[in-house]
């Protein structure tokens, strides 16, 4: 579990910039990136595809906070971190044959965020 210290929101975009550049070259105009900036207590991120989508179980799995021994880095791990730092996760909704949208949210004041948990 990689548990390291959070980056600059700033980095994170810039990693996440570079990443779409390239599924732009790859994915062309089905691709669509829209950002709105605006939110005061929190940084909200919302992934959405029209792809294939995942049944519940799917979705359990990729939530449940179990390590499993073939596990790799990704979504399950992103999830952990996410209710570690912040104390909540990933919001995933998914429907078979219409796609899956993922959402968080990352408080702006971690601490403010940490008081209401407790």
């Amino acid at each position: 579990m990689n548990l390291e210290p959070t980056i600059p929101i700033k980095h994170a975009i810039d990693v996440a910039d570079a990443y779409i550049l390239i599924e732009r070259a790859r994915f062309g105009d089905r691709l669509q990136v829209i950002r709105d900036i605006n939110q005061d207590e929190y940084v909200e991120i919302t992934i959405a595809y029209d792809g294939v989508g995942m049944d519940e179980a799917k979705i359990e799995d990729i939530l449940n906070l179990k390590p499993t021994i073939h596990e790799r880095v990704g979504v399950k791990n992103t999830n952990r971190r996410l209710i570690h730092l912040y104390g909540q996760g990933l919001d995933i909704e998914s429907v078979r044959g219409k796609g899956t949208t993922v959402h968080f949210r990352i408080p702006k004041h971690k601490n403010k965020q940490r008081n209401r948990t407790r």
